[in-house]
């Protein structure tokens, strides 16, 4: 399964922080999709439109997840197989 992963540039330094340490993890198996500033709904339409991939999964910048987070996406889609969106929302143990 191939996906793409997308999110929205505000800054800089969060995305630094946060997110790309995370997408470094997993970047050979995904397609990246980003644009700076832009209204979320033009993005999430353009996305749509540029995916070549079925999964796309839309985030923040300032989030972290485990070099595991693309075959649990593949577990929940194989187990949920009639889905229209799923959602991922959760903390670790800093909070």
């Amino acid at each position: 399964m191939k996906f793409t992963y997308s999110y929205i540039e505000y800054k800089k330094d969060v995305f630094e922080k946060f997110l790309k340490p995370c997408l470094n993890t997993i970047s050979d198996k995904i397609d990246i999709i980003s644009r700076p500033n832009i209204k979320p709904s033009k993005f999430f339409n353009q996305v749509q439109r540029e995916s070549k991939h079925r999964y796309i999964i839309f985030s923040h910048e300032d989030i972290t997840f485990s070099s595991n987070i693309l075959e649990q996406i593949e577990k929940s889609i194989n187990e949920n197989s009639n889905f229209g969106v799923l959602c991922i929302v959760g903390k670790n143990d800093v909070n």
